[in-house]
């Protein structure tokens, strides 16, 4: 295959690329190489960039393989975070201690641990996909520390500050209590809730199934599908949170009646009083936080309702399964990483119970049972 003259000699130069695989292969690499030249995006593995790699992972892997909304975080990640820090590195010159620096000055700019190993973990990424296309030989993100959550970090309210919220929220913003209500009742994620169509809640039988989520995409809203067929699950509504959507249902059709021809019916659940999908950063955001203030309980986000269900069921003794499968995360394993700041209260629990199973009684002990043990009371 023959490049451009060089710059300097004037001379042709020639490229010699080994393709596995049958001659029409060969063609098609040729095929494809030649286009690349010619279009000016051809990069020379030895002297290829970071920013050039990550451009090739984004046109051949990530828009071919990956949602809409997982495509635009990606680009948000490299616009904003790697790229001006790496691109434009050549993937020769990478080393492991450009990514931990990275990944140092992120965390010194006040980006929390879980955001910077998402960035630092993007990056890896990218780099893996080099190594799968052979272009080099090994990842320099191997040997990059991540930093870890802090114990504790995760941001829930306690069961005197989820009452005093809605208390507030019911009083201030009537219409949307239900949504705030069954936030914190189900634990399910900002997108699920937006998405939530009545088709998919059985009242009667007390069950919500995830079938469709909300998402917000270069500022325009779109209904996309669960994004894991683990999330796509059904979720147990308690009786106090089937009465409240009861309720809410009811309201929501005085407005539909008023509205008349002027409601636009999208068949959601949780929606504007045209009928049409919310803004869930106008409502999540601002509307969310102002309420936090008027109820005078400690700030979190949004996201932090799902924290606070998960949390309250494992204090409640509720099986860690049942806690995994209701937020629709792929393990226990997953679930107890990120909650683990509630393993150390739930253990506490489970200690007091040991000890009353084993020495309850009114001196400590049982009477004697057949048999040399101890029968308990």
């Amino acid at each position: 295959m023959e490049l451009p003259r060089d710059p300097v000699t004037g001379k042709r130069r020639q490229k010699w690329v080994t393709v596995r695989g049958t001659k029409r292969d060969a063609e098609r690499e040729l095929a494809r190489l030649v286009s690349e030249i010619e279009s000016g995006t051809y990069a020379e593995p030895a002297r290829m960039t970071f920013a050039d790699l990550a451009r090739k992972w984004m046109e051949v892997h990530v828009s071919v393989n990956l949602r809409e909304n997982t495509r635009e975080n990606y680009g948000i990640l490299l616009r904003r975070h790697i790229l001006p820090e790496i691109g434009h590195l050549r993937l020769s010159e990478l080393k492991p201690l450009h990514l931990q620096v990275l990944s140092a000055k992120k965390a010194r700019e006040g980006y929390s641990p879980q955001y910077v190993r998402s960035i630092v973990s993007l990056a890896k990424e990218v780099l893996e996909f080099g190594v799968q296309m052979q272009v080099i030989p090994r990842n320099p993100a191997e040997g990059v520390r991540l930093p870890k959550d802090k114990a504790g970090e995760k941001s829930t309210w306690s069961p005197e500050e989820v009452r005093r919220f809605l208390e507030v929220a019911e009083r201030e913003c009537p219409r949307l209590y239900a949504l705030f209500f069954t936030a914190v009742t189900t634990g399910m994620r900002r997108e699920e809730l937006f998405g939530l169509r009545w088709q998919d809640v059985d009242l009667g039988e007390g069950v919500a199934f995830v079938r469709q989520t909300l998402v917000v995409i270069n500022g325009r809203l779109k209904f996309d599908e669960p994004k894991t067929e683990k999330s796509r699950r059904a979720v147990a509504l308690s009786p106090r949170t089937v009465e409240v959507l009861r309720r809410h249902r009811a309201l929501q059709l005085r407005e539909k009646l008023k509205l008349g021809p002027a409601y636009q019916d999208h068949g959601l659940v949780f929606c504007a009083r045209n009928g049409r999908p919310l803004r869930p950063d106008n409502v999540a955001g601002r509307l969310f936080r102002s309420l936090i203030r008027k109820a005078g309980v400690s700030r979190i986000r949004f996201h932090d309702l799902r924290h606070t269900h998960a949390t309250l069921m494992l204090e409640a003794g509720e099986h860690p399964k049942i806690t995994a499968a209701r937020l629709g995360h792929a393990d226990t394993r997953t679930l107890l990483e990120t909650y683990t700041h509630a393993v150390p209260r739930v253990q506490k629990e489970a200690a007091k119970n040991v000890d009353l199973l084993l020495f309850s009684g009114d001196s400590g002990a049982g009477e004697e049972a057949p048999g040399g043990g101890r029968k308990a009371r």
